[in-house]
């Protein structure tokens, strides 16, 4: 992956641990614009957006992982996460 990219994804992880999930959300966008194929940005963006709960564009990003790198067994636990909570909710 580009290294720049590596970088903003990075900073959005942290940026997103730190509460502020639009600007991690930012820094996955700016990752992608540089690397669209970078697996880690893809899950990350999924995350920022969950966070900001904006659920069905998440499981969008969460598809993308799959697509990119089958077999992913960590958005597989994301997305059956996901999955439930939908179940749960009212």
């Amino acid at each position: 992956a580009h290294v720049v990219a590596v970088l903003w994804t990075r900073k959005g992880l942290c940026v997103g641990l730190e509460g502020d999930a639009a600007e991690a959300l930012r820094c996955a966008d700016r990752a992608l614009a540089i690397a669209p194929e970078y697996v880690p940005g893809w899950f990350s963006k999924g995350a920022a957006l969950d966070s900001l709960r904006r659920t069905p564009e998440a499981i969008e990003c969460y598809r993308r992982v799959q697509r990119l790198d089958p077999g992913n067994q960590l958005v597989e636990k994301v997305l059956a996460g996901i999955a439930a909570r939908g179940r749960r909710s009212v």
